[in-house]
Order: structure tokens, then C-alpha cells, then sequence
């Protein structure tokens, strides 16, 4: 025929994709009913197509048109502030409507996830997907007696009197240290003297307790209460209370075990993963202050 001149954009960013001027219609749409297609990606956004006919026959001005094959494109996470119970959270992106796709949150599949539109589409976290970043020590927790010539200090090194043994002071009261290990294994019983105050104190008890799931961990310092979800790795549930002070030492309340809290307390990284019937990709977030996945 000759006559079939055509410009097809980009749906996502209206660049173009591919442009023909006098063209054979029929050779066109056999072309695009072919078992690839015209194959063509965007040099734009990084979207894929594909032709596809249009469906009108070629004696009636049919033609051809773009089909979205791309990987589905998470641009980004935009979770509300605060607790989330009950809402959803906006996942933007591309090709989402390709396919029902997979949204999987830290390894963790959402919710009810319903697709707005190709650039959209709406879930519910999983349950207990807040992070708690601690610090466990082989030794998290030393009660002492018999001080003399203290206060230990905050990052001094110990070394215990019969085993040699050396460890970094995190944290110190008149009846307890949190330590972290540096070399060797300290001895219940032993003396432990301070490289830098020389205070020296017995060692009656080592602790090295983990929490357990479902109990309270409270800050030693704050006051506040989160409650474990899991253990490992340690997630918290409902963190309503979030007066936690990071590098505080939390204290489980019925394990008894301790930790030291990072910087944020929490993980405040999602890694969130997207597959629809193209292909699957990756995107990364973080969350905002105050924010928790609770359904």
C-alpha cells in the first residue's frame, strides 16, 4: 500500500518510540501479529514495547500500536506518617496494570494489593515489619560488686584478672556493665579491672539472655515500651510509644536480656520487591520518623 505513515510516543513520558513514512499497513500489522512483534524500548524512561494490531482491518485504515511489556518500575514508597493501622500505602511506578503483580515488603508479601492504575497501586504492610537495630554482645550484661576505685567509663576497655579476657564498657551502674566482647571470654568470678579509670569489680553473673517474642522491652533510660514480634531478626509490634532514645540500653521485661539500640532504633529501610508477568524489580525506601507497618 505505501500509505501508512505513524508516530508512536511513549504512554509513560510521550517520547518517541518509533515513526514510519509510507509505510506498507499490511506489512505493519503482519509484522506486529509475528511472535515478537516490532520490539522497541524508550531511550527515555527505560520502558519496553512491543507492536500489537490495532485490531481495525488494514482496507479499513487499521494500524498498529504500542504494547507496554515492561518490568514493572517502583519509583517510589510513600507511606503516611504515624500509625498506619487500618491504611494503605501508595506504591508509584510503571506497568503495574501488565499483570497482578507481587509486592513483597523487607521478604514479607503486602496485602490486598489493588492495582490504581498503571502507575499506581495501593497495599497493606505486613504486620510487624519495623526493624529494631541493637547491638547484641557476647556479653550484653555483667552484674558486678566489690567496686573500688571507680566509676568504670563509657568506651573504657575491661580485662578480666584470671582469663585475660577484654571487653569495651558501653554502659555502667553501680551494679552492672554492658560490655562488648573484644578478645577472649570473660570468667564468672573474675576480677574486672578499667584500662583508663582502673576501677576494678568481681564478676558474679554474664548474661548473654535473648528477648523473647510477645514480651515488653522497655528503654533504660526513656522509660518507653515496644513489644517483640519476632526475635530474629528482632521486629517490634505496635511501637505506639516512640520516645525511644537511640544508643539507650533497652531491657527485655520478662527475659531480662539487654541490648543497646542503634541509630535510628529502627530500620527505617524497606527493600521492596515488584514482579509482574515481565520481569521483576527491585526498589529501596526509607520510611519517615514515627512511622510504623501495623494491618
Amino acid at each position: 500500500m505505501g500509505d501508512y505513515s505513524f508516530i508512536l510516543d511513549c504512554p509513560c513520558c510521550a517520547n518517541e518510540l518509533l515513526r514510519s513514512v509510507g509505510g506498507d499497513r499490511a506489512e505493519w500489522k503482519r509484522d506486529a501479529n509475528s511472535e515478537r512483534g516490532h520490539p522497541v524500548g524508550c531511550s527515555s524512561c527505560g520502558c519496553t514495547y512491543t507492536t500489537e494490531d490495532d485490531g481495525v482491518p488494514a482496507d479499513q485504515g487499521g494500524g498498529i500500536r504500542a504494547k507496554d511489556i515492561s518490568q514493572p518500575q517502583a519509583t517510589s514508597i510513600n507511606p503516611p506518617h504515624g500509625d498506619v493501622t487500618g491504611r494503605r500505602i501508595r506504591v508509584n511506578g510503571h506497568s503495574f496494570a501488565t499483570d497482578t503483580p507481587v509486592v513483597l515488603f523487607d521478604g514479607e508479601p503486602g496485602l490486598n494489593c489493588v492495582v490504581v492504575n498503571d502507575g499506581a497501586l495501593d497495599i497493606d504492610a505486613p504486620p510487624h515489619s519495623v526493624r529494631m537495630l541493637v547491638e547484641m554482645v557476647a556479653h550484653p550484661y555483667a552484674t558486678i560488686s566489690g567496686v573500688s576505685g571507680g566509676p568504670f567509663t563509657v568506651g573504657e576497655t575491661v580485662t578480666g584478672g584470671t582469663s585475660g579476657a577484654t571487653a569495651e564498657v558501653r554502659t555502667q551502674t553501680a551494679t552492672h556493665l554492658m560490655l562488648k566482647a573484644l578478645a577472649g571470654v570473660l570468667e564468672v568470678g573474675e576480677t574486672l579491672t578499667g584500662s583508663s579509670s582502673g576501677a576494678t569489680a568481681t564478676a558474679d553473673a554474664l548474661s548473654g539472655i535473648a528477648f523473647q517474642g510477645g514480651e515488653t522491652v522497655q528503654g533504660a533510660t526513656s522509660g518507653a515500651t515496644v513489644r517483640v514480634a519476632t526475635v530474629n531478626p528482632l521486629r517490634v509490634d505496635n511501637p505506639n510509644d516512640l520516645d525511644l532514645v537511640p544508643g539507650e540500653e533497652v531491657v527485655g521485661l520478662t527475659s531480662g536480656a539487654r541490648a543497646l539500640l542503634g541509630d535510628p532504633w529502627y530500620d527505617g529501610h524497606v527493600h521492596v520487591v515488584v514482579e509482574n508477568a515481565f520481569g521483576r524489580h527491585e526498589a529501596y525506601s526509607v520510611l519517615p520518623s514515627a512511622f510504623e507497618y501495623t494491618v
